[in-house]
């Protein structure tokens, strides 16, 4: 039994850590797309692009 309750909470941390390294990672990449666009043009442009498309 402990050992079922310790696998289903090791399960439990890795389901949580891939939800967290999606979302930074998400983060992460929309941050660098923002600026890319940004430092090639318009960052009023890039800002609503940035906020249309990643939120």
């Amino acid at each position: 039994m402990e050992q079922t309750h310790a696998a289903i909470d090791l399960l439990a941390k890795m389901i949580e850590f891939a939800g967290m390294a999606f979302i930074v990672g998400g983060t992460l990449l929309a941050s660098a797309y923002f600026l890319r666009e940004g430092v090639r043009g318009d960052w009023r442009q890039a800002y609503d692009r940035y906020r249309q498309s990643w939120t």
